[in-house]
Parts: C-alpha cells; structure tokens; sequence
C-alpha cells in the first residue's frame, strides 16, 4: 500500500469506476453517497494524493457506472436516473467544475448505460441494459454524435444479442465490444 494516498475512510459504498485524469487527479464513480466522510454525489475528483477536490462540485442523482474524460476537460458519465426529476437521463456530460453541460444530448434510455468509449472523432459510444433510445429500439449499443444526440447512421441491426458491459475503440476503428452474450463474450463491430 502506498500510505502517501490519503483517502482516509474513502467511499461509504461501491466504487463501479475510476479512471486517471491528464494532471494527476483521479476520478471515481459508484454508488456512495459520501467520500472520506464529505457527502456527496456518486462521483468525485480526487487530487493526485487522495484527498478530496473540492472544486468538483457534481449534483448527479443516480450511480455511476461508467466515466470518460474528453480532452476539453469535460467528462461524459453514464449510470442510472443521473439528472434528479429525469429519469430516463442515463448519459450526460459535465464541464470541468462538475456542472452539468445542458448543451450535450437529452436522449433518453429505458435501462442502465453501463460503459462509454469516445471515438477520434469525438462520437460517443454507448452500451448497456438498454434496449430503446430516444423512443426507438437500440439494443445494448449506440452511438451519439459529439453534441450527445443519436447517430442513426450507426446501423447494427437488431442490436447486440444482450447487455453490453464494456468498449473498446481499436486503432482501426473497429470496435470491440463485450457482454453478456450466450455464444461469444465478445463481439466486433
């Protein structure tokens, strides 16, 4: 253990994901309702050596699954019920203080989004336990346009075969994609 890390009695519940920002700071998202005693909203920023940001100040209502930086400093988060009063709110981007961005998306999801990936071109991948997007059937997978509104040109079809829990965008282009599928845990698109 590194006792440098000062997380002190860290999140009160599940920690579902993390992930390293550019300077050092740390992001973290789950089910808890406070860190290392402060309350707060199921995802914080941490500073390089554990302790709390408190200059990331988030009013996300409902788990966090999944986070993605994006190289403006904005981060696009997925889970459940995110925007308090909008339930079907599963995906959603917040600027840099943690403040929601109004401008990104709206869509509306049935069921959990459980895992991003951002292409190079800044389209937004989606998967999850969903099966309609925006009023229309999107089975486990999606994608949006940079703004967050669906790209109806990502056609695969009837969907994957089941939940998708996880993305990965290939130097290629192609993507891989992981899930609960009943023949293959992976599938490529």
């Amino acid at each position: 253990f590194d006792n440098s890390f000062k997380a002190g009695t860290g999140a009160d519940n599940t920690i579902w994901c993390l992930t390293p920002l550019p300077d050092g700071k740390i992001l973290i998202g789950g089910v808890f309702k406070s860190y290392n005693g402060v309350a707060d909203s199921r995802i914080v920023r941490l500073e390089p050596d554990g302790e709390l940001d408190q200059s990331f100040v988030p009013q996300v209502a409902g788990n966090v699954s999944t986070i993605a930086p994006l190289d403006d400093g904005k981060i696009i988060i997925g889970g459940l019920g995110l925007i308090a009063g909008h339930p079907g709110r599963k995906l959603v981007r917040l600027n840099a203080d943690g403040s929601f961005d109004d401008s990104f998306g709206g869509e509306t999801y049935n069921r959990a989004v459980v895992t991003v990936a951002v292409q190079a071109d800044g389209k937004v991948l989606a998967g999850g336990r969903f099966t309609i997007v925006a009023s229309k059937r999107h089975s486990g997978l999606v994608r949006l346009t940079a703004d967050g509104k669906l790209d109806d040109s990502f056609d695969i079809g009837s969907g994957a075969p089941a939940a998708v829990l996880g993305i990965a965008v290939q130097p290629d282009r192609k993507i891989l994609v992981a899930g609960e599928f009943r023949k293959s845990k992976l599938m490529l698109v």
